[in-house]
């Protein structure tokens, strides 16, 4: 993907985040073009406001895919029922699911999609939504749909651009000390500011670690609508990426996160360890 700035995606306004929701369903399906599947998920690593989007759409998908009974649908009745179908999101999902939808059902859940669609739209456009959790898995698979390698070349001067990022945002000095990662390969492929749904910033890193996908979130203590920087995990956890669309059965994500100096540091990795690259991190106040 081309560093230029590109001035499509930096726009977090109605009118654009109304165009990526309306993409959405195709993104989920695997229908776009590369590149529109490039914009799409740039936009999702970049506004809270398109990632809130695809987390209801991406729920929306789930549950009709386990409520919808596996029977099909004479063509005349299909028919009739398309014509009452008039939201183009809600026709799009409807027609995915044709071979698996009993009459009955597909009536009841197309009508509670299209409401429900309505509904969070209406909300969105008018500002009343508020403040949504997120995880470090749903940044990841945001900025990783497939959950492989970064496709970007590693950043250039990115351990000082890392310097420089980390004052301005958290007022410190965040680096990584590379040379005690042993057997482990990193490159360093983006920093930059991230503001969570509360508006409260952080530092994200974005690396290939051996090849595998990493999110790295850093803030401070105090509050942060990403879970995993509100409260130390514990130790790892491994989960299923439900929230990635195009993610493999075998893939797995590792969560972890820990308070160190009144910061809290996160990170996600697709099919990889997280506790070797969180050592590695150093926070220095001076």
């Amino acid at each position: 993907m081309s560093n230029r700035p590109n001035k499509e995606l930096d726009r977090d306004d109605t009118d654009e985040c109304r165009n990526c929701r309306e993409l959405l369903s195709a993104y989920l399906d695997s229908e776009l073009d590369p590149q529109s599947s490039l914009e799409i998920s740039e936009r999702l690593r970049k506004f809270e406001r398109c990632r809130d989007c695809f987390a209801r759409e991406k729920f929306l998908d789930d549950w009709m895919r386990v409520k919808l009974a596996e029977r099909g649908m004479p063509e005349e009745m299909w028919q009739q029922l398309c014509e009452q179908v008039h939201e183009p999101a809600a026709r799009s999902r409807l027609a995915s699911f044709r071979s698996l939808v009993a009459v009955a059902a597909v009536v009841v859940l197309v009508v509670a999609a299209v409401g429900y669609r309505q509904y969070v739209t209406s909300s969105d456009e008018a500002g009343i939504a508020g403040e949504r959790r997120q995880t470090m898995a749903e940044l990841l698979s945001a900025a990783a749909p497939q959950l492989v390698a970064f496709r970007d070349p590693a950043a250039e001067n990115a351990l000082e651009r890392l310097r420089e990022v980390s004052r301005e945002v958290l007022g410190v000095t965040v680096s990584l000390e590379l040379n005690n990662l042993g057997r482990h390969q990193v490159d360093i492929i983006g920093v930059s500011e991230g503001t969570d749904a509360g508006g409260r910033k952080y530092l994200e890193l974005r690396l290939n670690c051996c090849h595998h996908p990493v999110i790295v979130a850093i803030g401070k203590c105090g509050g942060s609508a990403v879970c995993e920087l509100c409260e130390a995990t514990d130790g790892p956890r491994k989960q299923r990426p439900s929230c990635c669309p195009h993610s493999a059965p075998s893939d797995v994500i590792e969560v972890q996160s820990e308070r160190r100096d009144g910061f809290m540091i996160a990170a996600a990795a697709a099919n990889h360890p997280v506790d070797a690259l969180l050592k590695i991190i150093r926070i220095d106040r001076a």
